[in-house]
């Protein structure tokens, strides 16, 4: 009788043992960032605190020149492939607090507002100027969609 008991606590250990094993499976994937994915630049557009910022068509017409592919891996890491009249690919990595985004390529660090709207992401900068250029301080709205 006491084999028997034996045997039976053992198979119940096992079964215990197995359950709790599958039930703890990755679940990686449901519990997925939602910035997560590979986001194509559509356009971004520039508002300036100080000074009206003179005719930007040519930013949205730039996008016909080249584009920015944003992949915002699982990892933590971001690669940003920029392609066109120039090829560069930079990578550095990304960090979420409430509606913030942390973005830290080659060494610069960004705190962008994001938004999503179904398949569209939006996000949100402050970019200083470059005096000795005459480039204004402005916020920067860039536009993506999810590819």
């Amino acid at each position: 009788m006491n084999i028997i008991k034996r045997n039976i606590m053992f198979i119940f250990t096992i079964i215990v043992a197995f359950a709790l094993i599958t039930s703890c499976e990755d679940k990686k994937d449901d519990d997925q960032h939602e910035l997560v994915g590979t986001w194509e630049w559509q356009k971004s557009t520039y508002y300036s605190p100080t000074i009206a910022i003179p005719d930007t068509t040519w930013i949205d017409e730039a996008g016909e020149l080249f584009g920015m592919t944003l992949e915002i891996k699982d990892d933590d890491t971001i690669e940003m492939a920029i392609t066109g009249f120039f090829e560069m690919t930079l990578a550095g990595t990304w960090d979420v607090s409430g509606s913030t985004v942390t973005m830290t390529v080659e060494g610069d660090v960004t705190e962008m507002e994001y938004d999503i709207s179904g398949s569209d992401l939006t996000l949100t900068y402050f970019e200083e100027g470059d005096t000795d250029f005459g480039v204004p301080d402005a916020w920067v709205v860039g536009e993506y969609t999810k590819k």
